[in-house]
């Protein structure tokens, strides 16, 4: 699984990170291991991985997690991710 994320404030792109993992665990595992990667590689605390996040994921490949997703307040608008493992 390759994971691209990226860090957006005011739309604009302020930081990016590629992330990818490739071992024999379940998808759900893979993510969870992408996201303590990104969120360490940003300083960031980990998001609420909620239903809504879950099902865009699932559906298109790629989910956002605002505000409301984290307990601390954070210094951009939105952290994104991407799964681009096909882009190859």
């Amino acid at each position: 699984m390759k994971i691209w994320a990226m860090i957006k404030k005011d739309n604009e792109l302020i930081d990016d990170l590629v992330v990818e993992k490739n071992q024999n665990i379940s998808d759900k595992e893979l993510i969870e291991e992408c996201m303590v990667e990104i969120c360490y590689h940003f300083d960031i605390e980990k998001p609420m991985w909620l239903n809504k996040n879950h099902m865009e994921f699932i559906k298109y490949g790629r989910t956002s997690f605002i505000s409301d997703n984290f307990i601390d307040s954070i210094y951009f608008d939105r952290l994104e991710i991407e799964d681009i493992s096909d882009a190859d």
